[in-house]
């Protein structure tokens, strides 16, 4: 039996997600929903769920997605049952998270691992399978995207409510994992329809200096991957640049200065500089 909890603020996706869910999962279920029209973080929204779930397995979900797969509910049950480390179940993540702040994605094109039919603007439907082995059916990554993270209550796991918004829960639930010695799987025996893609604004930025700064003991992850000195090199870059660019300049500086301390040689520091001192003379 499954808990599957939805933050939601879009009542017609919501509903087309109670009826796709009800055609398709194949097990016994409870469906909450949050209602969070910016009323509150998703993370405070997800604990919230976990605290009124009645099952140990817990599904957190978006609205915005179609499951394709029929009794996709015992895939997961079976998943849990064969794996008793294991801390959370998605169907899209990484097997490499730099220590350095970035989004999930930017943590290089060979270590990522997904299974999910994305809609873009420029192309509605992209069927994206890639980062597979072979005839393997599920892999152990680094962390899982938010759009599907199964969990079980017993591992004792829980969303941190200092993240603010709705970014990065996902890789803090993974980290979590992490730290509990939990395995954090992607599989690729549920097929998921997703109708919107994730985006980077201010919010996001915020977000990932709470988290990146609370788990820098636990980071970099890897799994079956080598450290990777330039994605290190890459992220740090981008943030500080994106950060500063998006109005948080104590922010980026105070990143700039932490990417110095740790990779002090690089050439990207002076590019820095010289476009900290640019904007200064606007």
């Amino acid at each position: 039996m499954i808990s599957i909890v939805v933050s939601s603020y879009k009542p017609q996706l919501l509903q087309n997600l109670k009826v796709n869910i009800e055609d398709t999962i194949g097990t016994a279920y409870e469906l909450i929903v949050i209602e969070n029209a910016n009323a509150m973080s998703l993370t405070k929204a997800y604990n919230l769920g976990f605290q009124k779930s009645k099952y140990d397995i817990v599904a957190f979900i978006h609205e915005d997605l179609h499951i394709h797969t029929a009794n996709w509910g015992q895939v997961v049950i079976q998943y849990f049952a064969q794996m008793p480390k294991l801390g959370c179940l998605g169907v899209a993540g990484s097997k490499y998270k730099t220590q350095a702040p970035s989004a999930l994605w930017d943590n290089g094109v060979e270590n990522r691992v997904i299974h999910i039919l994305q809609h873009r603007t420029n192309n509605p439907s992209v069927m994206e399978h890639v980062g597979w082995q072979g005839e393997e059916k599920y892999t152990n990554v680094a962390a899982v995207d938010g759009v599907f993270i199964c969990t079980n209550k017993a591992n004792g796991l829980a969303f941190n409510e200092a993240i603010p918004g709705y970014h990065c829960y996902d890789l803090n639930i993974a980290f979590e994992a992490k730290v509990y010695q939990l395995d954090v799987v992607v599989t690729n025996e549920i097929l998921i329809e997703h109708f919107s893609a994730g985006r980077i604004d201010n919010g996001w930025y915020a977000a990932t200096d709470i988290l990146h700064s609370k788990y820098q003991k636990t980071l970099p992850i890897r799994i079956n991957t080598q450290s990777n000195a330039k994605i290190e090199h890459f992220n740090y870059y981008h943030y500080i640049l994106g950060a500063y660019k998006a109005g948080l300049k104590n922010l980026s500086l105070r990143y700039w200065r932490i990417y110095f301390s740790r990779m002090p040689f690089s050439t990207n520091h002076l590019k820095l500089l010289k476009f900290f001192a640019m904007q200064s003379l606007k």
